[in-house]
């Protein structure tokens, strides 16, 4: 007897199913999916890109995404004000930061740019820095975001600043990135003028 595939689950044969069991957070699922689906959600849990959508006809066609998706959706969205007040930043490169981490994290944008995290100050109800290359620089050093090679002029976030956003900028990471304070030099007035 042969196996006859399904073009749609990857050329697996037909009734392939793997089971699925979650459970944490107010969730529990307990179910059987076709291949197609556990690769997706193998690949969300591992935390590498994600596969192209496959269609399924078989049990549970459901992607890991989609899954994601609709559970943001019932526990409510987050403002940027409530995601800024989450990562508590309080110098200015803590908020660019905390701000790129909402758009990657919120708006699932992969890169940025410096202009999409400072035109996003207003909306966080905060002024935008007044040197603000400077404190883009000053990230960027910090190893917290880097170039992304494949996009000019874009930008994503690196392990470093996560652990530094994770560690709600703690004063040991404060310390680690602290620029030296630059005081201006007062001139000496000459002897006898006053």
């Amino acid at each position: 007897m042969s196996e006859q595939t399904d073009s749609t689950t990857n050329d697996t044969p037909n009734g392939e199913t793997y089971k699925l069991t979650l459970t944490g957070g107010g969730l529990s699922v307990d179910r059987e999916v076709d291949e197609a689906t556990a690769f997706q959600i193998v690949a969300a849990v591992m935390g590498g890109a994600p596969l192209p959508r496959v269609t399924s006809a078989g049990v549970g066609g459901a992607h890991a995404a989609d899954l994601v998706r609709s559970r943001r959706s019932a526990a409510g969205r987050q403002s940027l004000r409530e995601h800024m007040d989450e990562f508590e930043p309080k110098r200015n490169p803590d908020k660019i930061l905390a701000i790129a981490a909402y758009l990657v994290d919120s708006r699932e944008a992969e890169t940025f740019t410096p202009d999409d995290v400072k035109k996003e100050f207003r909306n966080a109800s905060e002024p935008v820095p007044a040197n603000y290359a400077r404190d883009w620089s000053w990230v960027v050093s910090n190893g917290w975001i880097a170039k992304d090679d494949d996009e000019p002029g874009e930008f994503y976030i690196t392990q470093r600043g996560r652990e530094a956003l994770s560690q709600k900028f703690s004063a040991e990471v404060k310390r680690a990135t602290a620029q030296g304070s630059r005081r201006r030099r007062t001139r000496k007035k000459a002897e006898g003028t006053k």
